[in-house]
């Protein structure tokens, strides 16, 4: 059963020399915010035998704990200190036959992972992984629930996994972290309309990147654009306007006023999905999955660009703080974004625009060092940014420079020829296969792309998110419309 207990037998199954029990129990606590537990031995006992349930402070700890502090936290104390390195795959692979046999839904979300995802993970961050396993047990679980479920966990048990340990990759991924600035979305439904897909896509890249597919919720064999008409006019204004007019119009009482401002701003700018223009549904797009997928708040859109920061061929300016290895860092991420009906032909555009940008990567870092200079932020927020980006008060280095980008693409399966469940069963096959076939293709474009130019475009971190359409070439056209017309899609206001 999955509960405190089955992980901290597992773990104990392969501690390094002269760790107790008390050392790996009580700092499990620690990691979602309990007290330590050193020296209650009985306690710890009872804990792991699942006679008793989590302390009130971990539980209550782990409903508002924040993930990357977990994750950071075990990645510095418990796996460095106190596992040994060699039997993280085992314990990795052990606790995914634990879930296998619970009756947890397979939607469920374990932590930052739902079960399926946990499951069909090849690539794993073993912080990540113990961290979602870590924070539902103590949150969700009774521990007490697990007595003498767990009694089958023992050092055999997890030594039998050991023929498969080459089945996945133990990996470790900078931790995201959140940081001064702010994200501007509104991003309280977007999980609920973006929903991830399951299978994810591996560059082969030696920097830290993603390559994750999202798509909307299918009815009577469609994607349902409903939700992303709301989504997108309840976000246009945070996506057109600054923050610091966002402010302005704050302190004037007149937030509400944001959506037909923004609307407003757009028509002067160009037609309804014109792209170069801050109208086009991916320029919109990539900057809602940088700030919520990625984490990484705007520091300009394709639309501000437009509006008065010229000087940027990028669909937005994002930065992205991380942490890695206990040393934060950042990357100012550049936006690029395409729609197109053939997803292989929508790579093909978006690399080639990024191989562009990667040669003149010098003249994006001035435009922004511009910005903030002029003061297109507020005090504080201008001195943040000036602590990260200008040379002379940057005391680590100026920031990498990584690529985000968003791709629509045409799922293209027929819906006149499967009843709803297949057609269903149908689009969530195809959309697993289709982020996973993705990823080398991408890889090979981008070697190419470095012979042919003589750049070094390789030497970024990529962070790709596919989103398919039913006819991605009319349906963005048609959404961006429905937005400047007023919001007339359907919607719900």
């Amino acid at each position: 059963m999955v509960c405190f207990g089955s992980l901290l037998k597992t773990l104990m199954t392969s501690t390094q020399a002269g760790v107790q029990q008390q050392d790996v129990c009580s700092e499990l606590i620690m990691a979602v915010g309990g007290d330590s537990l050193i020296g209650d031995h009985t306690k710890i006992s009872r804990l792991c035998d699942s006679k008793a349930n989590v302390p009130d402070e971990a539980i209550n700890g782990a409903k508002n704990v924040v993930f990357e502090d977990v994750v950071s936290r075990l990645n510095g104390d418990l796996l460095s200190k106190f596992i040994l390195e060699d039997r993280i795959p085992v314990i990795v692979l052990a606790l995914k036959d634990i879930l296998s046999r619970d009756s947890i839904g397979i939607s469920t979300h374990i932590g930052k992972y739902s079960k399926s995802e946990l499951l069909s993970m090849v690539d794993v961050d073993a912080a990540e992984f113990l961290a979602s396993f870590l924070i539902y047990t103590c949150a969700e679980v009774k521990n007490r629930n697990g007595n003498g479920k767990t009694d089958f966990i023992t050092k055999d048990y997890v030594d039998a996994f050991e023929s498969q340990r080459h089945s996945i990759h133990i990996v470790t991924a900078p931790v995201i972290r959140t940081q001064q600035l702010q994200s501007t979305l509104n991003r309280d439904d977007f999980d609920q309309i973006f929903i991830e897909s399951e299978g994810a896509g591996q560059l082969n890249n030696p920097n830290y990147s993603q390559v994750r597919l999202f798509y909307l919720d299918i009815e009577n064999n469609e994607f349902s654009y409903d939700c992303l008409d709301d989504f997108l006019i309840d976000n246009i204004g945070y996506y057109v306007l600054s923050r610091t007019e966002m402010q302005n119009l704050r302190d004037r009482h007149k937030e509400h006023s944001a959506c037909l401002r923004a609307i407003r701003a757009m028509n002067q700018h160009g037609t309804p999905g014109e792209k170069g223009t801050g109208n086009d549904l991916g320029e919109v797009m990539v900057y809602a999955f940088l700030e919520d997928v990625l984490g990484a708040p705007k520091i300009f859109t394709k639309a501000e660009i437009v509006g008065g920061t010229p000087g940027s061929r990028t669909d937005g300016v994002h930065l992205l703080k991380l942490n890695d290895g206990g040393n934060d860092k950042y990357q100012l991420v550049l936006a690029a974004s395409d729609i197109t009906g053939n997803i292989k032909n929508a790579v093909d555009s978006v690399i080639q625009r990024l191989d562009d940008i990667a040669g003149v990567t010098g003249n994006e870092r001035r435009m922004v060092d511009r910005a903030i200079l002029s003061s297109s932020f507020d005090a504080n927020t201008t001195s943040y940014l000036k602590s990260i980006l200008i040379p002379s008060r940057a005391a680590s280095g100026r920031p990498d420079i990584s690529f985000g980008i968003f791709i629509g693409y045409s799922l293209g399966i027929d819906p006149s020829q499967y009843d709803n469940d297949t057609y269903r069963s149908k689009a969530m096959e195809k959309m697993k296969q289709d982020v996973e076939d993705i990823a080398p293709y991408i890889s090979t474009q981008l070697s190419n792309a470095s012979i042919v130019s003589n750049s070094n475009i390789t030497n970024h971190s990529f962070y790709f998110y596919f989103m398919p359409f039913d006819d991605a070439d009319n349906d963005k056209d048609k959404i961006m419309q429905d937005l400047l017309s007023g919001g007339a899609g359907n919607g719900t206001v």
